[in-house]
């Protein structure tokens, strides 16, 4: 079955289509029907991937097992679009579902009194009803539409009061809070992801530099942009001129048009200025009468308007197939907010294949707050490639293993372990001796860069700087070339990695050129120094250094700048304080280690491993990533150690005993069978292709090959 077809389950599809990932969440969520009651259950479906069929489907599977239940949504559109959803789906669906706010006109056999299997109301609804007809209800099941934006409100908090004791609760939503209190199924949908399923019309993404200086304030509640600070912005009659005649200069590609702005009088302000320009515009907002506001609507559905100007009242909610453009003239440093208003341009439509972003950029004064991108999520204009948002610092969460998916595309990285939470950045050093070469070859980088990854490059309404957002390549004394990633996560981060290879191997094969053995390729993995699971870390380390140097040159692993751990394990473990942590790592020279852990306090807030002898093949240099991300989460735990790390090795820098065995270390840590099985094969590639090449070393790897029953001849990787 391929990522794009849609699988059937009459079950619970009744005459339509689920999506493969619908029909596991629903499945995931079925089995947990008869969950402790209290126990939260959340779904993250991104807009467009079909959350709330998700809700239905599950809500009538609750009913039809004789458990009554109670769906609650933020607002009335969402409520009309629940019921929608299960009346159209299912014959029996307008039999089964009650609304108790009011008849809706599009299914009028629907009641308004709450005595049937599933209660449909707004929160409000239920907030201005608990102590009336909801007094004595008993649910079974609350499904919660939009979770994240009702866990921070009291209303929220006063319905799982009310029927924690006997309810389970499932919730789906686009955009989940950090600290959600739900616990989420898998799998975890997110925009970028069904872009590349081609679930979702493919994002195209435009800069404009606004050179309006701008030095915001922020909110104390949630961090967002102040209104005050807001209104400066949308005073600027030169951004807003510009905002017109950026649309103006290309309304034949740009299309039907959904602008974001920063208030109520940006909205009307820019609507005139549309108009004022020959354009069909129009405001949005809640200060205009419901009638109003419904008439401008469907003129815009219908394409009466070619603009529609509002501020958050159509960020949730409504459904415009038909829009081709979303216009960002509202920053947010908020990834929820961010990822609705660009949800508004993703819906599907006949004949619709991609959608335009514009993001308005401004000149933020130092140390202002991070604002989001588009390129966070889907990179530059050129391509659709698999993006997360963006992350300003490396973070310190880790564990929480998955294995990369099916992803078309990225069938090298098919089943490589890597972590959901924790950050992570890579470092290619690039060999070159003639510095003249330079200038050229770095933007020919840059320039290749750009059509896969955010990056500095000319996109079509202008330029940007070099930024926290992007790749970077310079010019480095050490080696002559450094590419380094941005701070990445997960499967799209991994993702990531595979598209920058793709187009910096043909620039640098080129010109010859390639990575520096003797510098390397270096992983960078966000984490925060605790005496404990440093110390587990390095006991490890210590301990199956030999079967970790296996998968690598020997060039590296006996190398200046990546010293062994081994070697200097005693010293390093009689180091019983953060104090004489701190006091060792702080000259410069210490960084030159296999395991370098300065940056814990000297840096960027990472663990950075020197070992790899440098590859610009993604599925190596990512296996080794994931390898290293299930060591640095064992070291969480702290599980103990086989033996003593103290204990000499008879051999060295290969071991032919447990210590020295890949296999020995992954069913330490757990890995999958599969993965450990691409580390065997990596490890006799290498022993074949490098280790029995050198004088230095051919014995011994002969004799560990024979130890592990392994052929000498070369093996295809």
């Amino acid at each position: 079955m391929t990522p794009r077809e849609p699988v059937f389950d009459p079950t619970y599809a009744a005459g339509f289509v689920l999506y493969p990932h619908q029909h596991s969440i629903i499945i995931e969520f079925g089995s947990r029907l008869d969950a402790p009651p209290g126990s939260k259950w959340g779904a993250e479906v991104a807009t467009g991937g079909g959350k709330t069929a998700v809700a239905a489907e599950h809500a009538l599977a609750a009913a039809r097992a004789n458990k009554r239940v109670l769906v609650l949504t933020p607002n009335v559109v969402l409520a009309k679009q629940f019921l929608v959803d299960v009346c159209a789906r299912h014959q029996e669906g307008a039999d089964l579902v009650c609304w108790p706010r009011a008849q809706v006109r599009e299914f009028p056999t629907i009641s308004s009194t709450p005595d049937r299997e599933i209660v449909v109301a707004t929160t409000s609804t239920w907030n201005a009803r608990r102590d009336g007809e909801f007094v004595n209800e008993r649910f079974d099941v609350v499904v919660v539409d939009e979770i994240h934006w009702g866990e921070e409100r009291t209303v929220q908090q006063a319905v799982e009061d009310r029927y924690a004791s006997r309810a389970v609760f499932f919730g789906v939503t686009a955009t989940p809070r950090a600290m959600s209190q739900y616990q989420f199924v898998d799998p975890r949908v997110d925009m970028a992801s069904l872009v590349a399923k081609g679930l979702l019309p493919r994002p195209v993404v435009h800069r404009v530099e606004t050179g309006v200086s701008w030095a915001p304030g922020r909110l104390a509640d949630n961090g967002d942009f102040a209104a005050r600070s807001l209104a400066e912005l949308a005073a600027s009659n030169a951004r807003n001129r510009l905002i017109v005649e950026t649309f103006v200069a290309h309304q034949s590609q740009l299309g039907r048009t959904l602008v974001f702005a920063c208030n109520i009088e940006h909205t009307e302000c820019l609507a005139t200025s549309f108009g004022a320009a020959g354009v069909r515009a129009a405001a949005y907002h809640s200060k205009l009468k419901t009638d109003l506001r419904d008439q401008r609507l469907a003129a815009f559905r219908s394409g009466a308007l070619d603009v529609l100007v509002n501020v958050n009242a159509l960020s949730t909610g409504v459904d415009v197939p038909e829009i081709a453009t979303v216009i960002l003239a509202r920053p947010t440093t908020s990834d929820i907010l961010h990822a609705q208003m660009i949800g508004r341009g993703a819906r599907r439509a006949p004949g619709k294949t991609e959608f335009h972003i514009v993001d308005l950029v401004d000149a933020i004064a130092q140390f202002g707050a991070p604002v989001v991108r588009p390129t966070g999520y889907f990179g530059s204009a050129a391509l659709p490639p698999l993006r997360g948002p963006v992350i300003p610092a490396h973070e310190a969460e880790v564990g929480d293993m998955e294995l990369f998916g099916h992803i078309a595309g990225h069938e090298s990285l098919w089943g490589l372990p890597v972590s959901k939470r924790q950050t992570f950045g890579i470092e290619f050093e690039i060999r070159l001796t003639d510095w003249g070469r330079y200038p050229m070859i770095g933007e020919e980088l840059r320039l290749a860069l750009a059509t896969t990854v955010p990056t500095a490059s000319s996109l079509l309404f202008g330029s940007h700087a070099e930024s926290c957002e992007d790749w970077v390549v310079k010019r480095d004394g050490s080696c002559g070339i450094e590419i380094t990633s941005r701070v990445l996560r997960g499967v799209a981060g991994f993702a990531e990695v595979h598209d920058a290879l793709r187009v910096i191997a043909p620039v640098l094969e080129r010109h010859g050129l390639g990575v520096d053995i003797r510098t390397g390729t270096h992983v960078h993995l966000g984490w925060r120094f605790e005496l404990p699971p440093v110390r587990w870390l390095i006991s490890a380390v210590a301990y199956f250094e030999p079967a970790l140097l296996s998968l690598i040159a020997p060039s590296r692993a006996q190398n200046m700048f990546a010293h062994s751990v081994y070697e200097q394990r005693e010293q390093l473990l009689s180091l019983a304080t953060k104090t004489s942590w701190r006091r060792m790592l702080r000259p410069h020279a210490s960084r030159y280690s296999g395991v370098n852990l300065r940056g814990l306090f000297h840096g960027p807030g990472t663990a950075e491993i020197r070992w790899h002898s440098g590859t610009l093949e993604a599925r190596k240099i990512l296996a080794w990533t994931g390898l290293w991300q299930y060591l640095i989460a064992a070291a969480e735990g702290g599980p103990a150690l086989p033996g003593n790390p103290l204990d000499p090795l008879p051999e060295w820098p290969l071991a032919l005993g447990p210590r020295g065995d890949i296999t020995a270390l992954g069913e330490f840590l757990g890995l999958p069978s599969s993965f450990i099985e691409v580390l065997r094969a990596r490890r006799h590639y290498v022993l074949t292709r490098s280790w029995v090449m050198n004088p230095r070393y051919r014995e011994l790897a002969r004799r560990a090959l024979s130890h592990w029953g392994e052929p000498l001849a070369a093996a295809a990787e």
